[in-house]
């Protein structure tokens, strides 16, 4: 799917990515799902962050609204900021 999204010009257009918790998703010889994204996207233009808490958690899931305008602020304390309310 990612590859799809890299020849289709989508991954382009994007200036970041987020990807949620992947529980369930390591390999049993030790290659974490995780790592496996960090490879792909190594070279990715903008800020990439890993365990956002929504879709398969572990834990409470954030829903993610579809259009709303977001800052994404990566480092130490990574986060998305809704810059406008996802509903009127």
């Amino acid at each position: 799917m990612i590859t799809q999204l890299a020849q289709s010009g989508i991954l382009a257009k994007a200036k970041a990515v987020i990807f949620a918790e992947f529980p369930g998703c390591d390999e049993p010889d030790g290659l974490k799902a995780s790592e496996l994204m960090a490879n792909l996207f190594e070279s990715f233009h903008g800020p990439v962050l890993f365990g956002f808490p929504t879709g398969h958690t572990t834990g409470p899931s954030v829903t993610l609204p579809f259009g709303a305008k977001v800052t994404v602020v990566s480092g130490e304390h990574s986060r998305l900021v809704f810059n406008e309310a996802a509903v009127e």
